[in-house]
C-alpha cells in the first residue's frame, strides 16, 4: 500500500489556479518575503515592485495569481514559516544588500568597464 504524500505549496497552487498561475503566485511569494525581511514588515505591492525593479503591473499580476492560487492565505508569510526557509531568505537578503552596497561604492567598476571586459574576453 503506497503512502500518500503531503501536498506541497506547488500542488496547492496548481490545483487552485493551474500551472501558469502557480508559477506567478510562487514568484510573488518569493519576491514578497524577501522584501518583507528587508523592510522588517509586510510590504505593499508597490514596495515589492520597486525593490525588485519590476513593473508595477507585473507585481499586481503576480499578486492576483497568488490570491487565486492561495485564497486561504492573506500573505505569503505562511509559505516561509519554517526556520530553515527564513534562514535562507535572510541570508539571500543580506547578500543582496552587500552586493547593492558594493555596486554603489567607488570600488565597483563602471558598467562600461564590465562591458569592455566581456567584449574583449575572446581576444586574449
Amino acid at each position: 500500500m503506497a503512502l500518500k504524500r503531503k501536498a506541497t505549496w506547488l500542488d496547492v497552487a496548481v490545483s487552485n489556479g493551474g500551472f501558469r498561475n502557480a508559477v506567478k503566485a510562487l514568484s510573488w511569494a518569493h519576491s514578497w518575503v524577501h522584501v518583507q525581511v528587508a523592510l522588517d514588515r509586510d510590504p505593499s505591492v508597490d514596495e515589492v515592485a520597486e525593490w525588485w525593479n519590476t513593473p508595477r503591473r507585473s507585481a499586481f499580476r503576480e499578486q492576483s495569481a497568488f490570491r487565486k492560487c492561495f485564497p486561504m492565505l492573506e500573505s505569503p508569510a505562511a509559505i516561509y514559516s519554517t526556520d530553515e526557509a527564513m534562514r535562507k531568505v535572510r541570508r539571500t537578503v543580506d547578500v543582496l544588500a552587500k552586493y547593492d552596497a558594493w555596486r554603489r561604492s567607488d570600488e565597483a567598476p563602471e558598467d562600461t568597464e564590465l562591458l569592455n571586459v566581456g567584449l574583449h574576453a575572446s581576444e586574449s
